[in-house]
């Protein structure tokens, strides 16, 4: 590399030897690269073969090929591939009277389990207040018979409170 000769890039003379300062490099960067890049990024449709045009027809063509199902003669660019049978779209179609046929089984189904459970909760509530007006003692023989001391004293008094009043006076008597 004995001299600096100037060569040809993209038609241009350029000393490629020749050193750059910072300020030469900020400025190519900001007023050649960056807004270059800016413009392809944002540019729709992108710049023929750029990797952003590639990469866009790449994901269109796998759209219309494993969603849609449809063939390259189909999609545009147009394509070489055949036409996948288990893409979304076309499967959904075909068995789309399925589909119908299990949201409504699945619907039914739903109906009867939230009728059950009303019945359900129905056969709860009254079992409940069942059990809570068979749970008093009103219904039981009075153990005094009709005498004016149990009209008085005994509706009043619980089976337990009865119990007990036996229990003290069998043990205060002595077990006689």
């Amino acid at each position: 590399m004995g001299g600096t000769r100037p060569m040809s890039y993209q038609g241009k003379l350029v000393n490629f030897s020749q050193s750059l300062g910072l300020d030469q490099l900020s400025t190519i960067i900001n007023q050649n690269i960056l807004p270059r890049l800016n413009t392809i990024q944002n540019q729709y449709p992108q710049e023929i073969n750029s990797a952003s045009a590639k990469s866009d027809t790449d994901i269109w063509n796998n759209i219309n090929r494993y969603i849609w199902g449809k063939s390259g003669a189909e999609s545009s660019p147009k394509g070489d591939w055949t036409a996948e049978p288990n893409a979304l779209f076309p499967r959904v179609k075909r068995n789309e009277a399925s589909i119908i046929e299990i949201t409504t089984r699945d619907n039914n189904l739903q109906e009867q389990i939230n009728q059950a459970k009303d019945e359900r909760d129905l056969i709860q509530e009254e079992l409940e207040k069942k059990s809570i007006s068979n749970h008093t003692h009103s219904q039981m023989g009075n153990p005094l018979g009709n005498s004016p001391l149990s009209s008085s004293i005994i509706p009043s008094l619980s089976l337990t409170t009865i119990a007990l009043g036996g229990l003290a006076a069998y043990l205060l008597l002595g077990k006689k």
